[in-house]
């Protein structure tokens, strides 16, 4: 207990001092704390309070839920970054009850709680806080058993953020994985619950904001067309072809993505929930037509509860660690040359990329391996 409390204080502690610290150099400095999305959330949510629509703000392309939640932005500047702060720690208190479940260390939730690109990345005013949360509480709530809320939960995580219904397959098996049938009542009961809630918050906003909502909030994140300067394997084929075929590029992304997705959640979801589930993150992540950096906490968020059930040596994780930091390090090397430096290193950065994808392809097949996910002879391969 005092361990769980002391690892909570220092959490709060360090995102706080880093809340005024971003506060200071926002205000002092020309390069700022903030992300720049903040600022898109804040505009959006100054609309709505002028009774108009969040989508007024160029680059707004999240649910109008978040702008109503960030309002009050414009009496106090952090209040949406508080909010993220406190999903953050809600993080940590979900990941600490999933480990008290399986009888874990909750040391490992420290993983999350004091990992650096975590708490920079809710001070810095990253909405990815609030989808991890309610993720989270979902896994929590399916593992005890409680399907009303695994399915509210897991209905507003894919609405806040569409990148969960990625592990649809995977909940819907596990609602009821000691039975073979496919159609059960418990994973029908999930399905009407979390569909359900996520159809009827579309309907409502698409009879407020039309189809204006429809597109910036979904649809236009499967025809997206992005140039800049990316982690994904696919970013430098898009940057050649933007103005010619580079929706049907990025479209063809989606079928590798998803046929590993689904197959990992068809054949092994019964064996280890939590390392498909981290598993699926990582292939989303990599095989995403554009990754950025926020993308990383997708799976960092889920590691405290994967870890304890990955049979890896610690060398391993060293390994595993340096591998990961070395090619981005690479990356971020060609991406200041470009960004900072203004030289045309776009064929550099594709290659750094490309070794980026590697390095995290071999990661992903270590984890499934010592996951025992998938028999012996399919992980050597």
């Amino acid at each position: 207990m005092i361990g769980r409390n002391s690892l909570f204080i220092a959490s709060i502690v360090v995102r706080i001092f880093l809340l005024v610290y971003g506060e200071w150099q926002d205000r002092t400095m020309d390069v700022k704390y903030t992300d720049l999305d903040y600022q898109v959330y804040s505009d959006s949510a100054k609309y709505v309070l002028d009774g108009k629509s969040p989508y007024l703000r160029h680059t707004y392309r999240y649910t109008p839920l978040l702008a109503y939640i960030l309002i009050p932005n414009w009496y106090i500047s952090f209040w949406g970054k508080l909010i993220f702060i406190v999903c953050d720690l809600l993080c940590g208190y979900f990941l600490i009850k999933l480990l008290e479940l399986e009888n874990e260390s909750l040391l490992w939730s420290s993983t999350f709680l004091l990992n650096p690109i975590a708490f920079n990345m809710s001070t810095r005013g990253s909405s990815d806080s609030l989808t991890s949360f309610l993720l989270l509480s979902t896994i929590y709530f399916l593992k005890k058993n409680k399907i009303w809320q695994a399915g509210i939960l897991y209905g507003l995580s894919v609405h806040f953020r569409i990148y969960p219904i990625i592990y649809s397959f995977s909940f819907y098996i596990w609602v009821d994985k000691e039975k073979s049938s496919i159609f059960t009542y418990k994973r029908l009961k999930f399905t009407i619950i979390s569909g359900g809630l996520f159809l009827w918050l579309i309907f409502v906003f698409w009879i407020i904001y039309g189809w204006e909502f429809l597109y910036e909030t979904y649809l236009y994140h499967f025809i997206r067309k992005d140039s800049r300067h990316n982690f994904s394997l696919y970013f430098y084929i898009l940057y050649l072809t933007y103005n010619f075929s580079a929706k049907i590029f990025g479209l063809l992304a989606f079928i590798p993505q998803w046929a590993l997705i689904i197959y990992l959640s068809l054949f092994m979801t019964k064996k280890n929930l939590y390392s498909t589930i981290i598993a699926e993150t990582f292939i989303f992540v990599i095989f995403n037509k554009v990754c950025t950096a926020q993308y990383f906490i997708w799976y960092i968020t889920l590691l405290p509860i994967v870890i304890p059930k990955i049979n890896l040596s610690f060398k391993k994780w060293i390994t595993i660690l340096l591998f990961w930091i070395i090619s981005e390090a690479h990356w971020l090397y060609w991406g200041y040359h470009l960004e900072f430096l203004g030289e045309s290193v776009f064929l550099q950065i594709w290659i750094a990329s490309s070794l980026f994808f590697i390095s995290n392809l071999w990661i992903l097949c270590e984890i499934i391996k010592a996951s025992q996910i998938v028999p012996n002879k399919i992980a050597e391969n």
